[in-house]
């Protein structure tokens, strides 16, 4: 049979994927990496992993995952005080280690492009499609974020200082042209913008590309970066979102790693269930469960014992305002503090 000239060219080409993960995020990754080699044609894969602490163990359990399908792997260990100007992320579930990225064009001299990925998502198709979009004008490709849309998340956008009608991207997944970074010192000038903008980050890494790298960032189609634990605010953008998605992105607190309904944990069990983490994994899923368990029911008490005392104190002071034909001020006023108490109740917990 005849081959065409596309599948000569996919199996030729090597596609080049970065991550800055840490060891506690090795059994995440993993899974990530695991829906990567199923979801593969025949292309090669070329795997970096920028790191400052993956033990050799866990190399060994990552370099096991051959056996789905062959690749490459760099373990690139940077030096934490490369990044030590750059502001740590003011999000509990985001790594300082996303930072190193901002060093990716000098760590990787012989390449002109690359895939950078965030651990905490699950790919479901071939990656050559976005591999081979053309960014020759562009410093990067990503998917627009749909935080700063939101009037309720976005208060630091603000402060970024963004070109008008710029819409914010997500970098989780984002190619990226290494090339034209050397060329324009861009390095350089993340590192200042870190400096400038400091106290204004709240995603250090993702906000400083956006700032960067602003007039030239070519935006992706919704489908290679659907986030089911964002609020999305433009509906269209949703449906294109998740009509056939190639990436699922867990941005945010929810993981499914943790909260086993959360949007899509489906499918992140699914690849889990291939590697050696999957015990560990379950295993800590149930923790949290527990964990989350016990603190459910220590609010529950707490909320019935402030409603009884909110209530308890409403009642008494609307009596006394009765009683003295409401001429005496306090009275009211307590009255009027603890039927105020019993709203916020009300609406904090939804009862």
């Amino acid at each position: 049979m005849e081959r065409s000239l596309s599948q000569d060219l996919a199996e030729s080409q090597t596609i080049h994927i970065a991550f800055t993960i840490n060891e506690a995020y090795v059994k995440y990754f993993v899974v990530c990496l695991t829906s990567i080699l199923e979801s593969a044609g025949d292309e090669e894969l070329h795997f970096y992993v920028i790191h400052d602490d993956i033990t050799e163990h866990s190399k060994k359990r990552i370099l096991e995952l051959k056996h789905i399908k062959d690749f490459a792997a760099n373990f690139i260990v940077v030096n934490p005080q490369v990044i030590k100007q750059i502001k740590a992320p003011t999000q509990s579930h985001i790594s300082a280690n996303t930072s190193y990225r901002l060093k990716i064009g000098s760590i990787m001299q012989n390449l002109d492009r690359i895939i950078f990925l965030d651990a905490d998502l699950i790919v479901k198709s071939n990656l050559l499609a976005l591999w081979n979009t053309d960014i020759s004008n562009y410093y990067l490709a990503s998917v627009v974020d749909q935080a700063p849309v939101n009037k309720k998340f976005n208060d630091w956008i603000p402060n970024l200082k963004l070109p008008n009608n710029f819409r914010y991207v997500n970098t989780g997944v984002c190619l990226c042209n290494l090339k034209k970074w050397r060329e324009d010192n861009m390095e350089k000038l993340f590192f200042d913008v870190a400096v400038e903008y400091h106290s204004a980050l709240k995603f250090p890494e993702q906000d400083i590309l956006n700032i960067a790298c602003a007039p030239k960032i070519l935006k992706l189609s919704h489908t290679w970066n659907a986030m089911p634990l964002q609020e999305y605010i433009v509906k269209k953008e949703k449906e294109e979102a998740f009509a056939n998605p190639h990436i699922i992105h867990y941005a945010g607190y929810n993981k499914p790693w943790i909260y086993l309904d959360a949007p899509y944990a489906d499918l992140f069990w699914k690849y889990a269930r291939k590697t050696s983490y999957y015990e560990e994994l379950l295993y800590g899923c149930k923790k949290e469960t527990l964990r989350q368990t016990i603190d459910d029911i220590y609010w529950l008490m707490r909320e019935i014992q402030l409603k009884k005392t909110y209530y308890r104190k409403f009642i008494k002071y609307k009596l006394l305002r009765i009683l003295t034909l409401g001429l005496v001020k306090k009275y009211r006023t307590r009255r009027n503090k603890y039927h105020n108490k019993l709203k916020y109740l009300k609406k904090r917990f939804a009862w």
